[in-house]
């Protein structure tokens, strides 16, 4: 019989990086310890009579560049937290939550809610409308300031990946191991969405907030024939049946406002926030953040959080080119991202069964849409177009899949162009070629 130390038994070893984190299973908080404390001294448990502790989930981690760990093991103190990421969020990035909690107000919320609202609903309820104007001019000052935040966070984050990259190479030389580049090389395109997340003045961001609740209200208004987005109940231009209006990218657009709850509150805390950039809003957990000052603002729905999640993620489709030229490649890489992605199952649910992938139905329109709304609110006024019919296109592929994933990839497949006829063409060519120089040597 061989008896082994705490270290040993669950894999722990020295550094000043190493830590261990680990759950205890009745009460459900996390705890972090040093591993060399761990390791030189054991683990101190204080139990009162018939009382039991179950450790779940231990494991080491390497501390990151920020020392992420090395200040939750301080700021616990050996005291546990219901998550870990939730606490060094808190921490890390304290000022940025105060900033924002300044700007995205349940007053304005109430704002943004009513500038949304159809007008008969409004005179139904006997409430006065508003204008982009009188929310913009009340809640810029607060807004400023948050973007000035906004933009210290992202330069400071564009940093900390310069950092972790070398930190990554430099440690990959002293193992004698080939660096891991998770990311391939990223398009111009690519490129330039990123520097603008990490560069983007103050101004420049406050100005695109403005233009996506423009277009927000913009649009809402025309799908109800107003003339303009003042939610004012006594216009008389009201068209009583949307359904008579054709199905155009107007009419998509609020038909989801109507159909997903909340929808154009969250995509308004979604614009409050786009300009940082994708890794920037899940990095910064806005998906929790954007859901705890909706839900203050007496919006509130199970699936929030989830639904921020998403915007985030399906941010990653303004990369592609949805020009002309690249809307068949465009169509494809956004369904993959849907059911082959590192996150399908967060987007569509998509799940592996009896040797067939599937997608789930609802999770898939909610995704769909959500990205047509976001990208349409983002992008410019001259691709809108390209990307209703991208849209309608993922759309109609969804609808003759019957579930499947590998379906609704094929339907949206770009067509491959066949070389094997210039091939031949190309081989016989040659041949005939090749027996012409023989002609002529013989003679």
């Amino acid at each position: 019989m061989r008896s082994r130390s705490l270290a040993e038994g669950v894999g722990l070893s020295y550094g000043s990086d190493h830590f261990c984190i680990f759950r205890e299973h009745k009460s459900g908080l996390w705890y972090v310890r040093k591993s060399d404390d761990l390791i030189n001294q054991g683990m101190f448990v204080s139990l009162n009579g018939f009382e039991y502790q179950v450790y779940l989930d231990v494991q080491q981690v390497e501390d990151t560049v920020e020392g992420k760990y090395a200040k939750l093991n301080e700021l616990l103190n050996g005291g546990g937290c219901p998550d870990l990421e939730v606490a060094w969020e808190e921490y890390r990035y304290k000022d940025l939550y105060a900033a924002l909690a300044k700007f995205a107000t349940p007053e304005l919320f109430g704002q943004l809610s009513t500038l949304c609202t159809p007008a008969l609903v409004l005179k139904a309820q006997k409430k006065d409308g508003i204008t982009t104007e009188e929310i913009f001019a009340a809640v810029k000052k607060q807004a400023l300031e948050y973007y000035e935040a906004e933009s210290k966070f992202a330069a400071q984050e564009a940093e900390i990946n310069k950092e972790q990259e070398r930190f990554n190479l430099k440690k990959a030389e002293m193992e004698l191991v080939k660096p891991v580049r998770k990311d391939k090389t990223p398009t111009q395109k690519e490129a330039r969405i990123r520097k603008k997340a990490t560069e983007a003045t103050a101004a420049q961001r406050w100005n695109a907030f403005c233009k996506q609740i423009e277009y927000l209200a913009g649009t809402i208004a025309a799908s109800q024939g107003l003339s303009n987005a003042t939610s004012s109940p006594s216009s008389t231009r009201y068209k009583i049946s949307n359904s008579a209006l054709k199905a155009n990218a107007d009419n998509l657009f609020y038909e989801g406002i109507n159909s997903n709850k909340n929808a154009a509150e969250i995509l308004a805390a979604f614009a409050m926030v786009s300009s940082a950039g994708s890794a920037n809003c899940l990095k910064w957990g806005y998906n929790r953040k954007l859901t705890e000052l909706l839900n203050k603002a007496g919006f509130e729905d199970e699936e929030m959080k989830s639904t921020f999640r998403k915007l985030f993620l399906m941010m990653k489709i303004r990369d592609f080119n949805f020009g002309a030229s690249g809307q068949a490649k465009s169509t494809y890489e956004t369904a993959r991202l849907l059911t082959e992605g590192e996150y399908s199952w967060e987007l569509t649910g998509a799940n592996n069964f009896n040797g067939i992938r599937w997608f789930n139905k609802e999770k898939m329109e909610s995704s769909l849409w959500y990205a047509f709304a976001a990208v349409s609110m983002y992008s410019p006024r001259i691709l809108r177009e390209h990307i209703h019919r991208l849209y309608r296109t993922l759309v109609a592929a969804k609808e003759g899949a019957q579930y499947q994933c590998e379906k609704f990839l094929e339907a949206v497949r770009p067509v491959q162009k066949k070389r094997v006829l210039a091939k031949a063409k190309t081989s016989k060519a040659s041949k005939k070629s090749s027996e012409d120089s023989v002609n002529l040597e013989q003679k």
